[in-house]
């Protein structure tokens, strides 16, 4: 799911970027809105990520 994040990130990225002059404030505004939330959910996830892992280093 982490890599998910990153890859949502980078196509809106690259959406945005692509297609800027083409669409709606609006539009750009909801693809920036999705972005941040997909770059929180990256974070999110990477915590989870390193929370397990560090349970799994102290599991005996």
């Amino acid at each position: 799911m982490f890599f998910t994040a990153i890859a949502m990130i980078l196509g809106l990225l690259g959406w945005a970027a692509n297609n800027y002059l083409s669409v709606s404030a609006g539009v750009l505004l909801l693809a920036m809105i999705s972005l941040i939330g997909a770059a929180g959910f990256g974070v999110w996830n990477y915590k989870k990520i390193k929370q397990l892992l560090e349970r799994l280093e102290n599991v005996e």
